[in-house]
């Protein structure tokens, strides 16, 4: 059993990137990208036009920041690998 520290949960929420969601193609959408952990993510737009980072929804969208873009996921992020 892996035992998660918060450092650890925060990076796998950051991208090293500013994404919005608009770069996600409607109609099944798809692209993958590293976050701060190094951790690959998929993320895709499905035909209903809801947005999913590593099979987690993301309920709200492109609230913008001085430092980048939020996006608010439905569950905490965790490595495949933990």
């Amino acid at each position: 059993m892996h035992l998660y520290y918060p450092l650890e949960i925060l990076r796998r929420h950051i991208l090293p990137i500013t994404l919005c969601s608009a770069v996600i193609q409607k109609e099944a959408g798809k692209i993958k990208v590293r976050n701060m952990d190094l951790d690959i993510m998929e993320i895709e737009r499905n035909k209903h036009g809801k947005v999913f980072i590593n099979g987690s929804e993301i309920i709200e969208t492109d609230s913008v920041a001085t430092n980048g873009v939020l996006h608010v996921v439905d569950k905490v992020l965790v490595s495949d690998t933990g």
